[in-house]
């Protein structure tokens, strides 16, 4: 036998061979894909046919954009709108409910109990439960605890109380005005009177708050007390009108004799004493309204118009509807003429300027000194500029000594910061 056929031979061997071995195989897949694959494609068949009767129909009717590429927008919808409607009834859970129902929970449960029924002499979890729940609650009281407060005098307070609790007076606070507010409106959001608030910062009720503007603020309706000089707990009661233990009490003095000069001490329910009564005849315009020592001039400068008090602090600022400056002073306070003129004009308003000056100068301008408590000069009198022509008051429509400064050109009132120097 040569290469060739033997070759042959073993050709024909495979052949039959392999037949015989892949056989079986053959039998497998001829069984997966008539019972497989064909009644599963004969069944999409059918499927695909019934969608085709149900959806061709409805291209004509009003249901056809609620189907087909639609459907999935509208199954997630609907799924939404469940979910949302079922987060909405769910109630609130307590901090104490919280994973109660959960497995861990119950398993941890279960094996509690197990142990609780082991331990002799103790009921049941669920009768200690119920028990809680039925017997009252035994509060403890909080522990007190005593602190020591130092005064402003250096006095030592035990204050007892409750933890934390620190018996003490309130001091003045500051306020910024905010917009849309006004003196009442203030006074009510701290409890206070309205005359409290203008007292402690020597306003007027015709006086105008601005944004911004920062306002003193007593803790208490009544007046703030800077101790000066000679005064004691008794003349400084007397002058407001209030009893010395309301002041020893409110401000936690031990000794009336330990107030120091320069602190402030809060007079609860105080009123600022009335002004003095000038000596007044009959013929203002003829004859000076107060006939008593008059303080020192100011010596004059070589500006048109100069400050007409020592003070240059200003409670009210010029503007519409408040044609002048409000400048700070109490009833101890020079009145100087701005500049050299003559008095035209003194005179007593009761809703106005209360007592007041017009001083006419070489150019005709004018300047008006309101609210004066004491006035040394007389209508027709000649002055010179820095020369005390009155002093500082709160007569007619005010309730705190200032002085109104109006400055007068050519009939117009003017800003007077535009010209005193």
């Amino acid at each position: 036998m040569n290469l060739f056929e033997g070759f042959k031979a073993l050709g024909v061997f495979l052949k039959k061979g392999g037949l015989f071995v892949l056989k079986p195989f053959s039998f497998i897949t001829k069984t997966l894909f008539n019972y497989g694959l064909v009644p599963l494609y004969q069944l999409y068949r059918k499927i695909k046919k019934i969608g085709h009767d149900i959806f061709v129909p409805l291209r004509q009717s009003f249901l056809y954009p609620f189907v087909g590429k639609h459907l999935a927008i509208i199954v997630l919808a609907t799924v939404g709108s469940i979910v949302a409607v079922n987060n909405i009834n769910l109630r609130v859970a307590e901090a104490q409910q919280i994973g109660t129902h959960s497995v861990a929970s119950a398993i941890n449960y279960n094996l509690n109990a197990d142990i609780e029924e082991t331990i002799e002499g103790v009921p049941p979890r669920e009768e200690r439960l119920f028990a809680s729940i039925i017997s009252p609650v035994q509060a403890t009281p909080l522990p007190t605890m005593t602190i020591a407060t130092q005064t402003r005098t250096g006095n030592i307070i035990a204050a007892g109380g409750a933890a934390g609790a620190i018996d003490k007076p309130q001091d003045v606070t500051s306020y910024t005005v905010q917009g849309g507010d006004t003196i009442s409106t203030i006074a009510e959001r701290f409890n206070i009177s309205t005359q409290t608030v203008l007292w402690a910062n020597s306003m007027s009720e015709t006086d105008y708050i601005k944004p911004g503007q920062t306002l003193k603020i007593p803790p208490v309706s009544g007046i703030v007390h800077e101790v000066a000089s000679g005064d004691t707990v008794a003349s400084i009661a007397k002058k407001y009108g209030v009893s010395e233990d309301a002041i020893l009490d409110y401000n936690k003095l031990a000794d009336a004799s330990l107030i120091e000069k320069g602190e402030t001490l809060i007079v609860p329910g105080g009123k600022p004493p009335e002004p003095p009564k000038p000596v007044v005849t009959r013929s203002v315009a003829s004859n000076p309204i107060y006939s008593g020592s008059v303080p020192a001039s100011a010596p004059a400068t070589s500006v048109r118009f100069m400050w007409p008090t020592p003070s240059h602090r200003i409670n009210q600022y010029f503007r519409y509807g408040h044609t002048g400056l409000d400048i700070d002073g109490d009833f101890s306070s020079p009145i100087y003429a701005s500049a050299a003129g003559v008095v035209s004009k003194v005179a007593y308003l009761n809703y106005g300027y209360g007592y007041h000056i017009i001083i006419t100068h070489a150019d005709g301008s004018q300047t008006l000194y309101g609210h004066a408590s004491k006035i040394f000069v007389t209508q027709g009198q000649r002055v010179n500029q820095g020369q005390t022509i009155a002093m500082v008051g709160t007569t007619g429509r005010s309730t705190g000594t200032h002085l109104h400064f109006e400055i007068i050109i050519d009939g117009r009132k003017l800003n007077p910061l535009s010209y005193i120097r």
